[in-house]
């Protein structure tokens, strides 16, 4: 459903865990955007990627470097509520929030990369940056609420929760973009060029930007964020 203007409307969305296959973004600069609820707050108890994205190193433990996450929560310390990249030589840059999610709401959440800065974005706003000198080549597998491994096959690591208005970006975004974001506008009015991948996740699946993705369970429909047009 289109919305043009400012206007808004309360859409309908999926709580599903998909995966693309084979899909090839240049990733030594990038934004992720998604909005994410949990019935869950972040307590270090389990492992709960909001958005994942594989590289093709085929290397570390479960083939899993080099890796991007954006982390909702994860059982070890410093790794909940953060945007994490994971090295080749499996070492690791990290840029945790500062804020506290509360549980059963939306939130805007988001991470770039510009080639040297990690950032960690929560309501439109760079909570925390951290040099970071990572990069992939290529990613061969993306997932949304959960992580992927380089085979493209899903983890027992699933998220308590429901995520939308899932997006990729070949570039980092300013603080302005993610701002437009937070407050609602659709990914596809922010840095269209560059926009990779598009999920409303509006009851289908369907990436709007092309991106083969498969549901590997089955979705659940709530309501969805603010999206304005």
């Amino acid at each position: 459903m289109a919305h043009s203007g400012a206007s808004s409307h309360w859409l309908r969305s999926t709580n599903t865990v998909s995966v693309g296959s084979n899909v090839n973004p240049f990733l030594n600069a990038y934004s992720i955007h998604c909005w994410v609820r949990s019935s869950v707050a972040p307590n270090q108890g389990s492992v709960r990627a909001a958005m994942n994205i594989m590289g093709d190193g085929f290397t570390g433990p479960n083939n899993q470097n080099p890796e991007t996450t954006l982390y909702w929560d994860h059982t070890g310390a410093g790794f909940p509520k953060s945007a994490v990249q994971r090295r080749a030589d499996q070492s690791y840059d990290k840029a945790a929030l500062t804020s506290s999610p509360s549980i059963d709401t939306w939130y805007a959440f988001g991470q770039s990369f510009d080639g040297s800065n990690l950032k960690v974005w929560f309501g439109g706003t760079n909570e925390t940056t951290a040099a970071s000198a990572a990069s992939q080549n290529k990613s061969v597998w993306m997932a949304a609420l959960a992580e992927s491994l380089s085979d493209g096959t899903i983890q027992s690591q699933f998220s308590n929760g429901q995520i939308a208005e899932v997006a990729f970006w070949t570039a980092a975004l300013n603080a302005d973009e993610f701002n437009a974001l937070a407050k609602g506008f659709r990914p596809t009015r922010i840095r269209p060029a560059s926009l990779f991948a598009y999920l409303p996740l509006v009851r289908a699946t369907i990436d709007l930007r092309g991106t083969p993705w498969n549901e590997m369970n089955s979705p659940t429909v709530t309501d969805h964020p603010r999206v304005l047009g």
